[in-house]
């Protein structure tokens, strides 16, 4: 039990990094954001493999991992689709144009706008991360049914990196491909028991350590949405290294920090919500208009700051906002809810 909870207090660290690294628009320092890319997303995708076991891929394998990942893409979509067209039509802007561009852009699940894609096709945003892990899972699977599948996550990955020019394809395939190698490490981690107590010597996790902070410090540039991989091998293994670092971390901060521990045991156990829900804050509130007028404030602590704090509070609210949803839908973020719903009708 206490090792689930750690790997809770992980996810939600990944996930507050990953927020402040979003929130460079609003003057987060380059640094710190550099630092939070250095690990966040490989995090995510090795604590994914840690969970997953090997399995036949078949057609149920298929359908669960749909209803666990693109379900909550689909309303996550429409939700943003539907408040932006409300924005929209509040700022007197083009609600035809801005219904559909958000459409496409949902359907075609990039994060970003890349060299490749279509013209005039924007990125849907933060949950392109949802298609990626769907197909991630899909090609582990089928990994595993080869001999190889080491060779074959590698092979996947240097695919990835190596098309992101020339052609961007629709639904996050490319950073599912990359994805992979980390999820298959996420694997050998729980199979070889590495975050065992003594299983890594102490001094090597002194030089994991160290090789993270070097490469937070100096490099940072993985940005696993591009499949950008600025200084190649060094950003997978510090990448790798922060990811196990952080996860040793979290049973420290279980052992020992009572209060926090409560708090990111929650916030972990919701990212997908949460996770959501700031991409829908992220596209949908004019942050522009709020910064101008923090500024104007004349308050003395540093604007993204603010900024950020502000970020959480919508993230909570909306958040909050989902869960009193028919169960319907807040069953799909919070599977509690679904199986409250499924017992009471029984």
């Amino acid at each position: 039990m206490g090792r689930l909870v750690s790997f809770d207090i992980a996810k939600a660290i990944a996930l507050i990094c990953v927020i402040v690294g979003h929130t460079s628009f609003a003057g987060v320092p380059q640094s710190l954001v550099d630092f939070c890319y250095s690990f966040d997303m490989p995090l995510f995708f090795i604590v994914s493999g840690y969970f997953c076991k090997v399995q036949q891929l078949d057609g149920a394998y298929v359908k669960k991992n749909a209803r666990g990942l693109l379900l909550p893409y689909v309303i996550t979509s429409i939700i943003v689709i539907v408040l932006m067209v409300v924005r929209a039509a509040i700022l007197s802007e083009g609600i035809r144009s801005t219904a559909v561009s958000w459409a496409v852009a949902a359907l075609y699940g990039a994060g970003g706008v890349h060299a490749g894609m279509p013209a005039g096709v924007i990125g849907i945003g933060a949950i392109w991360y949802l298609l990626a892990l769907f197909w991630a899972k899909l090609l582990l699977a089928a990994a595993h049914q080869t001999k190889w599948p080491w060779l074959v996550s590698l092979c996947l990955f240097i695919v990835g990196v190596s098309t992101k020019d020339a052609v961007w394809l629709p639904w996050s395939i490319q950073p599912a491909l990359c994805a992979v190698l980390f999820m298959w490490i996420g694997q050998q981690v729980k199979a070889n028991g590495l975050l065992q107590k003594g299983v890594i010597p102490g001094l090597l996790w002194v030089c994991m350590v160290m090789t993270w902070l070097y490469c937070g410090a100096f490099y940072g540039q993985l940005y696993m949405e591009s499949n950008m991989y600025a200084h190649g091998a060094i950003d997978v293994i510090g990448g790798v290294a922060g990811s196990l670092c952080v996860l040793k971390f979290s049973e420290l901060v279980l052992s020992k920090v009572g209060p926090l521990t409560s708090f990111l045991s929650w916030f972990g156990r919701n990212t997908l919500p949460l996770f959501c829900m700031h991409l829908v804050e992220l596209n949908v509130v004019r942050w522009d208009l709020l910064i101008a007028w923090v500024n104007s404030a004349g308050l003395p602590i540093p604007t993204w700051v603010v900024i950020l704090a502000i970020q959480f509070a919508a993230i909570a609210a909306l958040t909050f906002v989902l869960y009193t949803c028919p169960r319907m839908v807040s069953g799909v973020f919070f599977p509690k809810r679904k199986e409250v719903a499924w017992h009471g009708s029984n």
